[in-house]
């Protein structure tokens, strides 16, 4: 790899990154097709539970009315004005 700090400043760090990417995906699918067919089928398996964990993660709930009802109590004497602030009133 003679002359790649030149090349790599050419290309500007989106290309490099893109680049290394590419060269990441390449050797991953290399390794795999090295694999026999069972460890393939393991593999793949793993990658499909990645991908569904990836999606419920993403998942929102959608909120429900009233969910919170008497989470919180108020007291009845919420809007009286505090001691400690008579002072300054």
């Amino acid at each position: 790899m003679e002359g790649t700090p030149t090349m790599l400043k050419e290309i500007g760090d989106f290309r490099l990154t893109a680049y290394l990417c590419i060269m990441t995906n390449l050797q991953m699918y290399s390794q795999f097709a090295s694999l026999p067919s069972d460890l393939k089928k393991e593999v793949n398996d793993f990658i499909e539970f990645l991908k569904s964990k990836n999606k419920k993660s993403k998942k929102i709930k959608e909120r429900q009315f009233g969910y919170a009802k008497d989470f919180f109590k108020m007291s009845e004497d919420f809007n009286k004005p505090l001691e400690d602030f008579k002072e300054y009133m």
